[in-house]
């Protein structure tokens, strides 16, 4: 990546993207593909906000380096004794307090081999050494807030990062399930997305066991063709939810074919309309059931199947069958409205 696009990288959808601090490293050779450094030292020692400085190690090759206004020094009551960098070069001053007591195992791995190794040790008192995370500074970032009980959607975070955020957690010790309640900024944040990418977040929320996101989201999945959903998603989403997902339509399936299939009742016989007379109502009624059942989706609007029975109306000369017909229209209606619409 050159040094254009990797600078550019650094300013899509993140905390630190306004009011950043720059601070330069020194003025690099840049020879149109390649960017060259003065030969390095093997740290460089920047200074940081509020007299606070950084150790940064020789792979820092940017021109600058820009610190998240989310997760900076200053930002948060408790002094953080640790620096992330993500893979575009964004620092986040982070408090591994917090970390654990949200979430105990969350980047222990990285936090350990970095005591384990030494490095601690060996850097200069008042100075800190950045452990460096292979995730972008918007996928970061959402990690982070999520482990801190914080909102993220200040920049609005695409959705894409938040589920590239969400399947990456297990790689840092961190338990989706744990973060991803209906309590949590996460949960809303993911959930706003479910009308326009229901079968992606229920992919999501069924693999890792979310229960809450799974039900809400499936009643955005009832227009869904199973057809849609690839043998990578099915496997992600694991047997128990595809399963309710297929008995969910399965049940309104049914539930359409009870209500509709049964003709409205006859009325007492009168001068003008006996019960041979009333039979011609329940054979229209039929027609109507038989095309609704046959093109049956499980999302079929109540407005859709008002429309289609009213059409009976026109015919109808009877009174009381006019009666009995919106009576059954109503109940149909009603009853189908209350029909369960998730897992």
């Amino acid at each position: 990546m050159d040094l254009d696009s990797r600078t550019m990288a650094t300013s899509l959808y993140h905390d630190s993207f306004e009011n950043s601090q720059p601070t330069a490293l020194g003025p690099p050779a840049y020879d149109g593909e390649n960017l060259h450094r003065p030969s390095p030292s093997p740290t460089v020692q920047v200074g940081g906000p509020a007299g606070l400085t950084e150790l940064l190690t020789p792979e820092f090759e940017l021109q600058t380096i820009v610190i998240s206004t989310a997760f900076n020094p200053e930002t948060h009551e408790t002094e953080p004794d640790i620096i992330f960098s993500s893979s575009d070069c964004v620092l986040f001053y982070v408090d591994t307090q917090t970390i654990t007591r949200t979430s105990p195992n969350a980047f222990q791995e990285l936090i350990s081999a970095f005591h384990y190794g030494g490095a601690e040790n060996d850097t200069p008192a008042g100075l800190r050494t950045i452990i460096p995370i292979s995730e972008s500074s918007v996928v970061l970032n959402i990690i982070l807030h999520s482990l801190y009980a914080s909102p993220c959607t200040q920049h609005s975070p695409p959705f894409r990062a938040l589920v590239e955020a969400v399947y990456n957690m297990p790689l840092y010790g961190i338990s989706p399930g744990t973060h991803i309640t209906r309590t949590t900024y996460l949960y809303a944040a993911l959930l706003a997305y479910a009308p326009i990418y229901p079968l992606v977040l229920y992919t999501l929320a069924g693999q890792h066991k979310i229960h809450d996101l799974a039900v809400a989201t499936s009643s955005h999945l009832l227009s869904c063709s199973f057809f849609s959903i690839t043998d990578e998603m099915a496997e992600r989403m694991g047997s128990i939810y595809l399963k309710r997902l297929l008995e969910l339509h399965l049940g309104r399936f049914n539930s359409l074919k009870e209500l509709v299939l049964s003709p409205p009742p006859p009325h007492l016989p009168t001068k003008d309309c006996s019960l041979i007379d009333q039979k011609g109502l329940t054979r229209a009624w039929a027609l109507v059931s038989a095309y609704l059942v046959w093109d049956a989706r499980a999302d079929l609007s109540t407005h859709n199947m008002k429309l289609a029975f009213s059409a009976l109306t026109k015919d109808v000369t009877c009174k009381e069958c006019n009666n009995c017909l919106e009576y059954k229209l109503q109940e149909v209606i009603m009853k189908w409205a209350s029909v369960k619409r998730t897992i």
